[in-house]
Formats: structure tokens, C-alpha cells, sequence
């Protein structure tokens, strides 16, 4: 149980995080201060660097919870609606978090190419952290739901996030190359490539058993 000294430090935290983010979200990060930031918030400057460093490690924090959630609601859609394959579920992750940003241009904005943030936000150091959606863990335990075994799960992971993350920003922010929906087909055709490419190959049992065989063999030779 949270004492009265915790509880009121959260809650402090909490209207900081809440004041930047629709600050942030509204004008953009560049033209925001800190004394803004902490008036909105109501409270002292001095308190704003009692949890924070700067306004840039507050960023940091807002955009790895709102790509938390993105994924967050992607995933409850998911849980409702089964896919086939492992790939066929990564892709409907996707497309849902590209729907939802979609929806959502200022945060979209605010977040610009940064959705990897839900994948590594365990690396912003020296903040408290909410419970907050676990991207990477979901990941594999989706591919293990599917038998699926990954080389490099975590680069596999990042890879497919941010090819997503700035495929979308390009698309919807710039226009560029085209539109979101024009490029969808050829974005989830790379990410399928990814996909399959990091999938570890199954062995037959037949070369399972020869391989033991050969270990056993040359631990027999060594003794």
C-alpha cells in the first residue's frame, strides 16, 4: 500500500505527464517550456526537476506510454479476432495501430517516427514507470502460441516496428510516396518477408537424431 508521501508525489507526476502531453500534442515539444508545462500541471518549476531532467526525458516517457497503448488496443482487438498464422497476427497488430494513428494526426505527429518506443521503453532510465502494455513479451509469446521459433526475435521485432513506425509517418504526414491505404499492401508484403525470413528452420527428427548422435560420438572420442 502507497503512502500519503508516495501517493501525492504519483499524483504530482501524473499532472505533469498529462499538462506536456496536451501541451506537447497541441503547439509541439519545440515551443513548450517547462514553466508552462509546470503551470498548467499546477505546480512550482523546482518540482518539474524533482522528476524529470528535462522536458526531452518527459517526451521520452509520454510517447513510449502512447505507443504502449496503440499496441495495447491493437492486441484486445486481436485476443477477439484470431488470425491463421503468427504472421497473419503480427499484421493485424499492425494494421490496427495504423488505423488507430490514422484516427489520431496530432498524435501521430507528436509521436513522428517513434513507435519503437514500445519495444525498447524499458531503456528510459531514472523515470517512474506506470504498468504499461509489454510489447516484446506479447511477441514472443504470440509467435510461441503459433510454434513459431524466431533467430533474432527481439532485432526481428524492432525491424518490423519501425519499418511501420516511419512507413506511416511518410504516408500520412508527408504523403509520401503515396497514400497509406496504396502503400498498405506493399508495407505487410515486407513485413511478411521479414517475418518468414527470421523464422529458425524445424528440423526433421531424423536429423535431430543424427545430430545427437554426432555430439554423443565426439564427447566419447574427447574422453
Amino acid at each position: 500500500m502507497k503512502s500519503k508521501v508516495q501517493e501525492n508525489k504519483k499524483q504530482k507526476m501524473d499532472r505533469l505527464v498529462a499538462s506536456a502531453s496536451r501541451l506537447f500534442t497541441e503547439t509541439g515539444v519545440e515551443k513548450v517550456s517547462v514553466e508552462e508545462i509546470a503551470r498548467q500541471a499546477g505546480v512550482a518549476k523546482g518540482t518539474f526537476y524533482l522528476y524529470f531532467h528535462d522536458k526531452e526525458q518527459l517526451r521520452d516517457l509520454i510517447i513510449s506510454r502512447e505507443a504502449a497503448r496503440l499496441f495495447e488496443t491493437a492486441d484486445e482487438c486481436l485476443r477477439t479476432s484470431p488470425q491463421a498464422s503468427f504472421v497473419d497476427a503480427v499484421i493485424f497488430m499492425i494494421d490496427n495501430v495504423l488505423s488507430q494513428l490514422e484516427a489520431r494526426a496530432t498524435l501521430l505527429k507528436f509521436i513522428r517516427r517513434s513507435l519503437t518506443f514500445a519495444v525498447f521503453h524499458e531503456n528510459i532510465s531514472g523515470l517512474m514507470q506506470e504498468e504499461q502494455f509489454a510489447l516484446y513479451p506479447r511477441f514472443l509469446d504470440l509467435a510461441q502460441s503459433y510454434g513459431w521459433q524466431l533467430k533474432n526475435p527481439y532485432k526481428t521485432l524492432f525491424l518490423v516496428v519501425e519499418l511501420a513506425s516511419g512507413t506511416c509517418y511518410s504516408c500520412l504526414i508527408d504523403s509520401k510516396p503515396c497514400s497509406m491505404e496504396d502503400m498498405k499492401p506493399v508495407l505487410y508484403s515486407s513485413i511478411r518477408a521479414i517475418l518468414e525470413s527470421a523464422k529458425k528452420p524445424v528440423q526433421p527428427p531424423a536429423a535431430r537424431i543424427s545430430e545427437a548422435a554426432s555430439l554423443a560420438d565426439a564427447n566419447a572420442n574427447m574422453a
